[in-house]
């Protein structure tokens, strides 16, 4: 996600509007020891995604974690909801039956 993708995400999650300070503050949150300045600089990945998480967690926010991760189709399982990935492309049977799915690149 680049800055603008930030943005967008404030304002849809939060109906606020996201500052470009407020977006370098963000970044230098996730800068740990497992992922480095360069790569947050460039914009969030998964992996930023999960470290920023982490730190809300860390910081007792669940709730912004419960908002962010319910935008992305999460229940309160913490399971992606059915209708948002069920294409019924594959039968019932084989979804229950199944041990894991390989996601494509566009699904990832």
């Amino acid at each position: 996600m680049d800055d603008q993708d930030l943005i967008d995400l404030q304002k849809e999650v939060f109906d606020q509007d996201l500052q470009k300070s407020h977006i370098t503050a963000l970044k230098q949150i996730v800068i740990n020891d497992d992922y480095d300045e360069a790569k947050a600089m460039k914009g969030f990945d998964f992996e930023c995604f999960k470290s920023l998480m982490k730190k809300y967690i860390q910081k007792m926010k669940g709730q912004t974690c419960w908002k962010l991760l319910k935008h992305f189709e999460y229940d309160t399982n913490l399971s992606i909801k059915k209708q948002f990935w069920d294409d019924k492309s594959i039968s019932e049977e084989v979804l229950c039956t199944a041990r894991s799915f390989e996601l494509t690149k566009s699904a990832i």
